[in-house]
């Protein structure tokens, strides 16, 4: 591949010429050196080569295709011109070995008829996409909150999900970050996650109250993967747009939240999910760029944010997810008016999770005018005894 960059040491009676034949690479090369145009011509020749590798390429799918389409007809056909048809009293050897099977009797297990090799293997209950468990009745349920020291303190909908007690009965969730969770040691939810998890994942508006310490940037960010749309579109009218926004009151606590969501959000899949800090009292620039490589989550400071969306180099009209952690610390910093700012130009069918260390009248305020639908679910967990300095290492930290 030739780039016009690299000659940019010639002569001006060069460049004269690699303007004047711009559409012609090729040839705009050969008027200017003649130790260039063989360069020139040869890489002339591998483009035509590689046009033609895709053309053979595109002409082996469709050969595929048409092999495909072709044994599906003959198979709904029928037998072939010359093979006559089975007359309808005779049967063949596998039916005649049916018929010959012995009566299973009223006490005996029925046996199925498919060979044991071509059995289904039933998904292990561990996987990503296994099957659900068996719901929890109220009184167990009731039972597993207490044993978390876990409060509901508002239910409008009077059917708030079972909380749960490893992270495999979250079926929701992908394979790629139970892996992850298990590879960085994180075998059990913690309380805060073990309640506010299964109401995520039901779409629910989420109030969390819970120290610092206490887990609860895993209880926001493993159901991301799960809200970001599968066709997703990184860009909006030319401007990067994410469907996640996280926002934090200290350029610390956006740079751990980041850092998590790498760890626990990683894929092998192509593209995976992007991530983004954005932060005051760092290199603008440098923030702007990663932003215009494309991005899923953001991770942010309210007002360092809030300098891009104004300057048209972040868009907020695709956040269908949006993330307010330590809401009472925000609101003590002055942060308020920018956070209205900000959710005035989100979607206003977006999710909201409101996560805080204290319930203050104006933290409640700030809550309800926050949540769209009028209605949350508020979640009360407090750490026992002990929890408290293996928070990160079991579950993130915090």
């Amino acid at each position: 591949r030739l780039q016009f960059s690299q000659v940019a040491s010639f002569p001006r009676s060069h460049h004269r010429s690699l303007r004047q034949h711009a559409h012609q690479p090729a040839l705009a090369m050969s008027r200017c050196t003649p130790e260039l145009s063989k360069l020139a011509f040869a890489a002339q020749r591998f483009v035509k080569r590689r046009s033609k590798l895709h053309r053979l390429k595109s002409l082996r799918r469709k050969l595929v295709l048409a092999r495909g389409r072709r044994r599906a007809l003959r198979s709904s056909a029928g037998p072939a011109k010359g093979q006559p048809r089975k007359p309808q009293g005779e049967c063949s050897a596998g039916a005649a070995k049916r018929k010959e099977a012995p009566a299973v009797g009223p006490d005996q297990p029925r046996q199925s008829a498919l060979p044991e090799k071509k059995r289904k293997a039933e998904p292990s209950p561990t996987d990503g996409g296994g099957p659900e468990r068996a719901p929890k009745t109220a009184a167990a349920a009731q039972a597993l909150r207490e044993q978390l020291s876990v409060r509901i303190e508002d239910d409008p909908c009077g059917d708030c999900p079972a909380p749960v007690s490893t992270f495999e009965e979250l079926s929701a969730l992908p394979g790629f970050v139970l892996s992850n969770l298990r590879s960085n040691g994180m075998t059990r939810p913690m309380p805060i996650q073990a309640q506010a998890l299964p109401l995520v994942l039901a779409g629910r508006d989420v109030i969390g109250l819970a120290q610092t310490g206490s887990g609860k940037t895993l209880a926001f960010l493993l159901p991301v993967p799960v809200r970001i749309p599968a066709q997703r579109a990184v860009q909006h009218e030319g401007v990067p747009a994410p469907s996640v926004l996280i926002l934090a009151p200290t350029r610390e606590l956006a740079v751990q939240i980041s850092d998590e969501a790498e760890k626990v959000l990683a894929s092998q899949e192509a593209g995976g999910i992007r991530t983004a800090c954005v932060y005051g009292g760092g290199d603008k620039w440098k923030q702007q760029r990663r932003l215009q490589w494309g991005v899923d989550v953001v991770a942010a400071t309210p007002g360092r944010l809030l300098d891009f969306v104004q300057s048209k180099a972040l868009s907020l009209e695709r956040v269908s997810y949006f993330v307010l952690d330590e809401a009472d610390r925000m609101l003590d910093l002055g942060f308020q008016d920018d956070v209205n700012e900000l959710a005035r130009l989100m979607r206003k069918d977006r999710q909201v999770l409101f996560f805080s260390a204290t319930w203050p009248a104006e933290v409640e305020a700030a809550a309800r005018r926050l949540c769209s639908r009028g209605s949350f679910e508020r979640v009360s967990a407090q750490l026992a005894e002990g929890e408290g300095a293996g928070a990160e290492e079991d579950a993130g930290a915090g």
